[in-house]
């Protein structure tokens, strides 16, 4: 069982971590103004976490990283209280409402968008079974993709992704809301992750994709609302485009 305490120190600890890929040592998180505990208390609280398995020591560092189990409660606290910010969401909007504009070409564009919010890899999957990606020059500015194995993993598996594409709808489960799939959990090697969210833009029966890749350390909470906003968008522009087919 995490007390509440523990659970805003892992999420402190994650925030940090993503932000600078540095493992973080309880003293860090001490100097900030977040909590109000002794050193002694903070070390104790560590020693916990790390015993019930959500953050890890590394070798190299006296620092702590989040594990899987770590990330997975960080992921299901922003899936159930998203970050509500307003300027993020209109840039959002904006942008894939001019890439919307494109028509014939906004697929690939809309990966670009998605790509340059996120500073990821972005991936657009239409229902008819059209796929189009961007943003691999982010994935080599990675410390935990700056060896060719694990940049190949990830360009293997776009180049397959509609192969993919099967397994990861299986991960909504009815929901509809995005699915993120985090290390192990992903179909492919590496300390990655995957933000996923359906669409169903044409006229067709068959759910879209769109993804987002990047690694463990991403920005979960900036990567959900990125996709919820680009389905939004998405499904808007495509009702209204059905609307006037209908009455033409």
């Amino acid at each position: 069982m995490v007390t509440d305490r523990q659970r805003a120190i892992l999420f402190a600890l994650v925030e940090e971590y993503t932000r600078h890929a540095v493992p973080v040592a309880s003293k860090t998180l001490v100097r900030g103004t977040r909590f109000t505990v002794s050193p002694a208390t903070m070390r104790n609280e560590f020693a916990a976490l790390e015993r019930a398995g959500f953050i890890a020591k590394q070798h190299t560092s006296a620092g702590r990283v989040p594990t899987d189990a770590g990330y997975r409660l960080y992921v299901n606290q922003c899936l159930e209280k998203p970050a509500i910010n307003d300027g993020r969401e209109r840039q959002a909007r904006h942008a894939f409402e001019r890439v919307l504009e494109l028509q014939h070409s906004f697929e690939r564009e809309l990966a670009k968008a998605i790509a340059e919010l996120a500073g990821e890899v972005a991936i657009v999957a239409s229902g008819e079974g059209e796929i189009f990606y961007s943003g691999m020059s982010h994935l080599f500015e990675k410390p935990e993709f700056d060896t060719r194995l694990g940049a190949q993993e990830i360009s293997r598996a776009m180049d397959n992704f509609d192969a993919l594409m099967p397994e990861l709808l299986e991960q909504f489960d009815g929901v509809d809301r995005p699915a993120v799939l985090i290390g192990k959990e992903t179909p492919m090697a590496g300390d990655c992750s995957i933000v996923l969210m359906r669409h169903n833009f044409d006229d067709t029966t068959t759910q879209g994709l769109l993804a987002i890749i990047g690694p463990m350390r991403m920005q979960y909470r900036s990567n959900i609302d990125i996709l919820k906003t680009a389905a939004h968008v998405l499904e808007n522009y495509g009702s209204k485009r059905r609307s006037t087919k209908r009455i033409t």
